[in-house]
């Protein structure tokens, strides 16, 4: 009796595994770089949005909060406030001279929102994009929520009064420190004081 034996065995050439492998390897950085992007969009429009609930809180308590509780005790509020620098925004209840930061002012500690410049730029514009000079400071008028704003407010000359007749809105630019940047605009208008997005300039 004669028995014939045949294999056949099937497997993947080396070439095959390293082609797998490469495409996997591509795939991976692929799906990497999307998800460092997606979390640079992500901690940007985080960003965006505190500098924009900034302003809203600001406003809303002006139109909604008569007092507020200094120390244990109640007093009245005439303007509520937010002071613009390069890394941070605070909200506060000016107690004392009008547009004056002079140490009567109640700062909402839980409003405030600060920012690595190395990561983001915050600018303040006029209607006519020209930039302000920072600190910027904001003032809504209790009741009506319509705002006043100065810039160069630590100048020893005293600040400059960004006049309400011009155009009648201001504008924040918001940036992402990057190559290839992801922008975004706050403009707040002067009839209601609200600031409202943009994704292009207003001007």
């Amino acid at each position: 009796m004669h028995y014939s034996s045949h294999s056949n065995k099937g497997g993947f050439t080396l070439a095959e595994v390293l082609m797998v492998v490469a495409v996997i390897a591509l795939l991976g950085v692929v799906a990497l770089s999307s998800l460092v992007q997606t979390s640079d969009t992500f901690n940007f429009l985080s960003n965006f949005k505190n500098v924009q609930s900034s302003l809203v809180t600001a406003r809303n308590f002006a139109v909604t909060n008569a007092q507020i509780n200094d120390g244990g005790n109640m007093v009245d509020v005439d303007r509520y406030g937010i002071v613009m620098a390069n890394n941070y925004i605070r909200v506060f209840a000016d107690l004392g001279e009008p547009y004056e930061i002079d140490g009567s002012e109640v700062f909402l500690a839980d409003k405030d929102f600060s920012f690595d410049t190395n990561e983001y730029m915050l600018m303040p514009l006029d209607s006519a994009c020209n930039k302000l000079t920072l600190p910027v400071e904001v003032y809504y008028d209790r009741g009506t929520g319509e705002f006043t704003v100065f810039e160069d407010t630590k100048n020893a000359a005293g600040p400059t009064l960004v006049s309400k007749e011009f155009d009648k809105f201001i504008s924040l630019y918001f940036e992402e420190q990057d190559d290839d940047p992801l922008e975004r605009f706050l403009v707040i208008f002067q009839v209601a004081g609200l600031p409202e997005e943009f994704t292009e300039s207003p001007c």
